[in-house]
């Protein structure tokens, strides 16, 4: 069982320039947030320290390091940070610890969490093991399709308020987000799920169902439309390219 006290343990002030950063870290944080970061660190101290495997490699604080590198910090602080040490068992674990503790910071960009989401398929990860780590929420699905495609979610039904469609600018849809009960997907349970119907190219239907995760369109038109089931969302619907 996981010592939850060991990293705070292993607390200490170490030089800048001995750590160094990750290569896969998918988080973004804009100039005016590093202010704010700098200004509350001037404001209340240094109140996080930055989390580092044994090699002195990132695992989360990238930004706090960035700006201790800076005036007025660097002098304040005597070019030192404060670091905890975990001693994950495998690059995936890292990974995870990077993800996780960036979850509620900053904005994952698409194209890093692309490589991630490859490298650790590639090195054997089970899928389910991903969706766990790295799952999202359907909010930053609504984010990424404004930006992407100007499109914002409506809501069309008073029986059903969170299920949302998605629109492609000449009105057709080419998404719909719904809650559903796992029942009605052919899958074993009675709790609600949420899931994601996207419009497919026909061609690619019946090899895309085959894939854990994907499903018949619910409620469509089987030829053209797949389910993404949402406990694979981490995996797919980030990364899915919505048919035009």
């Amino acid at each position: 069982m996981m010592d939850l006290k060991a990293p705070l343990k292993s607390l200490q002030w170490v030089p800048i320039n001995k750590l160094k950063p990750n290569n896969y870290n998918p988080n973004v944080v804009t100039k005016e947030n590093l202010e704010l970061l700098t200004q509350s660190i001037l404001t209340n101290g240094w109140t996080l320290p930055i989390v580092v495997k044994p090699d002195y490699t990132i695992i989360d604080g990238f930004h706090r390091w960035t700006v201790a590198q800076r005036e007025p910090l660097k002098n304040k602080l005597s070019g030192m940070v404060p670091v905890v040490i975990v001693d994950h068992k495998s690059h995936s674990e890292d990974i995870y610890g990077t993800i996780t503790h960036n979850r509620a910071r900053g904005t994952h960009v698409i194209g890093p969490m692309k490589a991630i989401v490859r490298e650790l398929v590639n090195a054997g990860t089970p899928m389910k093991e991903i969706e766990k780590q790295t799952g999202m929420k359907k909010e930053e699905i609504f984010k990424y399709v404004q930006k992407q495609y100007g499109t914002v979610p409506e809501y069309l039904w008073s029986t059903s308020p969170d299920s949302a469609v998605l629109r492609h600018k000449n009105g057709k849809w080419y998404a719909v987000i719904m809650t559903v009960e796992k029942s009605k997907l052919g899958l074993e349970g009675k709790e609600s799920v949420d899931i994601m119907d996207v419009k497919c190219d026909p061609d690619m239907t019946n090899l895309i169902i085959q894939t854990h995760g994907f499903l018949p369109g619910y409620h469509m038109n089987k030829q053209h439309w797949i389910t993404i089931y949402w406990m694979v969302r981490s995996v797919k619907q980030r990364y899915w390219t919505f048919w035009t």
